[in-house]
C-alpha cells in the first residue's frame, strides 16, 4: 500500500531531480529505506544534519516541510469538540 501522507519524500525527491539512490546516497542511509519512506511503509526519521542536507538538496526550507502527523494524532485533531 501506498501511504499519500508520505508521498512529499517522493514528490520533493522527483522535484530536486534525483534519484532514489543519488538521494540515499546524500542522506547515508540505503536505497531500501528511503523507498520504505517513499512507499509509507516506515516513517521518516532523520538526524538534525539529514534533514539540513536533505532540505539543502531538494531546495526546500525546513520551515516549509510538510508536516506529518501520525494517522492517530490526525483523527485526535479532526475530532469536533
Amino acid at each position: 500500500t501506498h501511504r499519500a501522507d508520505h508521498n512529499w519524500v517522493r514528490t520533493l525527491r522527483i522535484k530536486a531531480n534525483l534519484t532514489q539512490e543519488e538521494l540515499s546516497v546524500c542522506l547515508k542511509i540505503s536505497s531500501a529505506t528511503l523507498r520504505k519512506w517513499e512507499h509509507g511503509d516506515i516513517e521518516p526519521s532523520m538526524t538534525w544534519k539529514q534533514w539540513s542536507t536533505f532540505c539543502e538538496v531538494t531546495g526546500v526550507p525546513f520551515d516549509q516541510m510538510p508536516i506529518i502527523y501520525p494517522k492517530a494524532l490526525e483523527d485526535e485533531i479532526a475530532k469536533p469538540s
